[in-house]
């Protein structure tokens, strides 16, 4: 697994992220698990998802156009990587509530069932932005995270549920981000899953240092959050 650290603006971290793939002897081609020649189809697709990107998940085309400039790629071929991501991931996940734990706050594990060619594009990015949380977490990509745990506490993942609808939305990775970069709470992190435009069927859980747990079940067309029914229940 590559291990990427960036801080700063978003223009700032990609700019970083581009820079220590470059200073590693591979090029941007080399990191990608999305091809940087994408069909018009996709193309077309990434045009109507970016208005909700830039409305849901701030910054993080800036992000991407860093990336793209400094490695000396086509723009709007980065920001297919993460905007266009054709993946069906599994992933199994569990939250214990703290009534569950020492009163330490809650118990969040995550496993990512996934394809094996893949690990030569597993990532993880220590990221300190300069108007957000500071995190740690996991990607193949870009910009998306697939799970984390910020600085107050909180951790997000996200399940995936094979499907071949796609609306123009916000991919599962930038929500995840997003989540990460600006949210303490639970309550915070499932206020902002129930109203951004997914592009495609997930499921998220988020847990926090106060012991709350919630898993957050959603498509482009409606969502559902669960917690647990009782103080003796796991998510």
């Amino acid at each position: 697994m590559d291990e990427f650290q960036v801080r700063g603006s978003p223009r700032e971290m990609g700019l970083q992220f581009a820079s220590q793939v470059a200073e590693s002897g591979r090029s941007l081609a080399d990191v990608s698990p999305e091809s940087l020649d994408p069909s018009p189809a996709v193309r077309e697709f990434v045009r109507d998802c970016q208005p909700h990107v830039a409305e849901h998940a701030p910054g993080v085309l800036d992000e991407l156009d860093a990336i793209a400039d400094e490695a000396g790629v086509e723009r709007e071929a980065v920001r297919a990587v993460a905007l266009a991501v054709d993946a069906d991931p599994g992933c199994s996940l569990v939250g214990v509530p703290g009534t569950l734990t020492d009163g330490s706050g809650a118990l969040f594990a995550r496993n990512h069932d996934f394809y094996p060619s893949f690990r030569q594009y597993s990532k993880l990015y220590r990221t300190a932005p300069t108007a957000g949380l500071a995190n740690v977490g996991c990607a193949h990509g870009f910009a998306g995270r697939l799970d984390g745990v910020n600085e107050a506490g909180l951790a997000v993942g996200f399940a995936g549920v094979p499907t071949d609808e796609y609306e123009p939305g916000v991919m599962w990775p930038l929500a995840v981000r997003t989540v990460l970069d600006s949210c303490e709470r639970v309550s915070a992190a499932v206020e902002y899953l129930e109203t951004v435009p997914l592009a495609r069927n997930v499921n998220f859980l988020v847990a926090d240092a106060a012991g709350e747990v919630a898993a957050v079940e959603a498509n482009p067309a409606a969502v559902e959050t669960r917690r647990p029914p009782d103080p003796d229940s796991l998510l």
